[in-house]
């Protein structure tokens, strides 16, 4: 065993020198790797991120859209700018979706459009209207059922949505025909319809979201801060 060696200079004790390892040894092993935080650290993470972040995070992963408009609400629609029509022939389109003339003639029925006697079919519908409020009518039964949520929290905000927009567009063309502009009266139903697009957009991916399995409440207050 080798003893320590005097320092001439300071007179402190010098150590040795740490002999080589001997040709052939294992090396020495390495000090603790860093290791990854577990999936479920890294999910925790995720979940601490501003809820908006997450629904457009996870919209894109799902590629989650609107759906299109109605092939029917778009024939009957282009109808109304031609310059002349076959009654029957849009009878046909709207009535090829029972689904559709329920929804029109509870509207064309409503108070707001109601007349002396019940409107009983498309056509009739058509006759006491007119073509462009009938084809707004067709329009708006068709939207209505873009605005459903399989969780109840979320399918109460669509309910509230659907009121407003449809509310809005309804008033929209009203008022385009009292101030004597009803040639206007499909563009600002129309936009008045969808003005709010983007929280029915955030409300289906939110829908979606809380319907995925292991999936956590959000509650209804910051759902409603989101929008």
């Amino acid at each position: 065993m080798s003893t320590p060696v005097p320092s001439t200079a300071t007179g402190a004790v010098r150590q040795p020198a740490a002999a080589p390892p001997p040709a052939g040894a294992a090396p020495p092993p390495a000090g603790p790797a860093q290791s990854q935080p577990p999936a479920a650290e890294r999910e925790a993470a995720r979940d601490e991120r501003p809820l908006l972040d997450q629904v457009l995070e996870f919209a894109a992963e799902k590629r989650i859209t609107l759906p299109v408009f109605s092939d029917v609400a778009r024939q009957v629609q282009r109808a109304t700018r031609a310059e002349s029509y076959d009654i029957g022939e849009i009878e046909r389109a709207i009535e090829s979706d029972p689904a559709l003339v329920a929804e029109v003639l509870r509207a064309a029925n409503s108070a707001f459009f109601g007349g002396l006697s019940e409107v009983a079919s498309i056509k009739a519908a058509i006759l006491r209207l007119g073509l462009p409020r009938v084809a707004n009518l067709v329009f708006l039964a068709s939207e209505k059922s873009r605005y459903a949520a399989r969780t109840p929290s979320i399918a109460a905000l669509m309910k509230m949505l659907w009121h407003h927009a449809s509310a809005c567009a309804l008033a929209a063309e009203w008022i385009a025909r009292k101030v004597r502009y009803p040639q206007l009266g499909e563009t600002v139903f129309i936009g008045a319809l969808i003005h709010d697009i983007g929280k029915l957009f955030l409300l289906r991916v939110l829908d979606q979201m809380q319907s995925a399995p292991g999936a956590r409440a959000i509650s209804p207050e910051l759902v409603e801060e989101v929008l």
